[in-house]
């Protein structure tokens, strides 16, 4: 999966786009605009032949990409651009939802495909050979789980021994992590981030229709609190436009912290960060010296020392809660421990850990792309497994889908198209 892929960090990092690669992508947006047959048969005419009928400007571009020096390390990045530029707009439509899925999955039915006489058709054939074993095309093939019919993600007779990765179509928080790459910009993401939002307020909606009118939901599994009565008190917790609620209790924490020094907001955050687990298990206090605190500290520590900061700012604050969120998760794929978190869940409870992990998120809540990598990769890690395999994960992912929907306006879910309690 891509969450491994260090070669598009990198050129995302350093990626500068040529005129030639501009001519491009319009035209493959242009494309996207059109009927999706005519635009599937030229797009695919484009990438296997290197054709753009009646553009010759867009097939002059194409050659220029395909022979510089640097294509056969940069060349399954262009391609993946070009997928996405297409995919992006049709994600928002539902009536282009099976074109989606032929445009994603035509690629991989066709391959290997021959080479040809041009150099620069031949050189384009053998990257789109090689990049369906890529990182970038798996990302993408998540669009085809997510536009699966409803019925097909949920058959008769599916309960609790499912697998994680059935669960993934209604948490709406790792749809951009599990299916977007380094290499595609933010920017690039509006009509993904339009959908996801669309279902952060559905399960929004649905949470308070159960905690206020009983109403059964269908997004929420309300067998992972353990009762109705549980959801309720997580609900009460976490909506923001209750009095003590987290929101309320990030905003009021940094306003407190942010006149004072940087040591001083590690020694407050450290005791923040663990005040919720303190209520319910001794051995998580911050006045005692144990693993779990050594462990916060020495997350603070990194995330203060990333940048050699010494100064409070809102950096110093964004990169130590996202040291926590790493060390309280997961760090990564190649660097996979789970003990921490399963400790704290074993020893607190799911809506705890979710309290603290929902504390940190809000204190600056851009932070909470961070917070959906980490869950993001816990998915990819465990997807094949059985609920019954992983119930710890099943839960865990339940418990912040709705917490993460409740705040959805403060998280930055919503814009500003949705006010608080809604």
């Amino acid at each position: 999966m891509f969450l491994t892929d260090d070669g598009a960090h990198e050129y995302s990092q350093v990626y500068i786009q040529s005129p030639a690669e501009r001519r491009l992508f319009h035209y493959v947006r242009e494309l996207a605009k059109r009927p999706p047959e005519a635009a599937l048969r030229l797009f695919y005419l484009l990438l296997v032949h290197g054709n753009a009928p009646g553009q010759p400007e867009a097939a002059q571009a194409i050659e220029r990409i395909v022979m510089q020096e640097n294509w056969p390390r940069t060349g399954r990045f262009a391609i993946n651009r070009c997928f996405y530029t297409v995919r992006n707009p049709w994600l928002a439509c539902p009536e282009r939802q099976g074109a989606l899925r032929e445009l994603i999955s035509r690629i991989e039915r066709e391959v290997p495909y021959a080479d040809a006489n041009a150099i620069h058709v031949r050189r384009l054939r053998r990257t789109l050979n090689q990049f369906t074993t890529t990182p970038q095309y798996q990302a993408l093939k998540w669009q085809l789980w997510l536009h699966k019919p409803e019925h097909s993600l949920n058959p008769q007779g599916a309960s609790d021994g499912d697998t994680i990765r059935s669960r993934f179509r209604d948490h709406f928080y790792l749809h951009e992590p599990l299916s977007t790459t380094a290499d595609i910009p933010a920017s690039h993401r509006q009509e993904l981030r339009q959908a996801l939002g669309q279902q952060a307020r559905r399960c929004h909606h649905q949470a308070h229709g159960l905690a206020k009118a009983g109403h059964r939901p269908t997004e929420i599994r309300v067998q992972e609190f353990g009762s109705e009565a549980e959801f309720r008190r997580c609900f009460d917790l976490w909506q923001p436009d209750q009095a003590n609620s987290i929101w309320e209790t990030a905003s009021t924490f940094l306003k407190e912290t942010q006149t004072g020094s940087l040591d001083a907001f590690c020694e407050e955050i450290f005791r923040f960060v663990l005040e919720p687990a303190a209520r319910v298990c001794g051995k998580f206090s911050p006045t005692r010296h144990g693993p779990f605190q050594a462990d916060i500290r020495r997350e603070i520590d990194r995330g203060r020392n990333q940048y050699q900061i010494q100064d409070f700012n809102l950096l110093s604050v964004r990169t130590i809660c996202i040291h926590l969120l790493k060390g309280l998760v997961v760090e990564s794929v190649k660097l996979f421990n789970t003990g921490r978190f399963q400790r704290l869940l074993r020893n607190c409870g799911a809506a705890i850990a979710t309290e603290i992990l929902l504390r940190i998120t809000m204190l600056v809540p851009n932070v909470r792309y961070a917070l959906e990598e980490r869950f993001a990769i816990l998915f990819h890690v465990h997807q094949h497994q059985r609920r019954e395999e992983v119930p710890w994960l099943a839960q865990s992912l339940e418990y912040l889908k709705v917490g993460l929907a409740l705040n959805g306006r403060q998280l930055n879910y919503f814009g500003n198209t949705m006010a608080v309690g809604n």
